[in-house]
């Protein structure tokens, strides 16, 4: 199964994280066992903002696959049965278990582009006070220097002693 920009299948079900930047995934499916054996890599481009200086810059990802598929009958509420769950050690197979036989590609593409994203990036390795774009962003007040910041969220604490 290959899906892309161009062929369209997932632009809707991607378009809030990816914002028409492009992407490629190329999946394969097969049998084994009682499950299905899902390989492939998931490439695409995330629009990011710099964390330290509110640059926003473009950053290429590529995601290796390797998940179970593992189709199981409805369980009663009280079930202990983890939904996800990586088997062994770090490069192993990632195992999803599927209440039916319908996979939905673009819903599990979101998920895989969402837990991608960091949750501190930065555009540059080198992103300090010296940055160009930190120096402009404080210049235009989108950035606060922390040193000239007013806002102490634990002074509060400081009177219940």
């Amino acid at each position: 199964l290959e899906y892309n920009q161009d062929s369209g299948e997932l632009n809707l079900a991607l378009n809030d994280l990816l914002d028409g930047h492009p992407y490629s995934l190329k999946l394969r499916i097969q049998p084994a066992g009682n499950a299905f054996e899902m390989t492939g890599e998931f490439s695409f481009t995330l629009n990011l903002l710099c964390s330290r200086c509110a640059f926003e810059f473009n950053k290429n990802h590529c995601e290796k696959i390797h998940e179970l598929l593992i189709i199981e009958e409805k369980r009663p509420r009280s079930s202990q049965t983890q939904k996800n769950t990586s088997w062994g050690h770090e490069n192993g197979p990632f195992c999803n278990y599927l209440s039916s036989e319908e996979f939905g590609v673009g819903e599990w593409a979101h998920e895989i582009i969402g837990l991608s994203i960091p949750s501190q990036v930065t555009a540059r390795p080198d992103c300090d006070d010296q940055c160009d774009h930190y120096k402009e962003a404080l210049q235009k007040g989108w950035i606060k220097n922390p040193e000239e910041s007013t806002y102490k969220p634990f002074e509060a604490l400081k009177n219940l002693m």
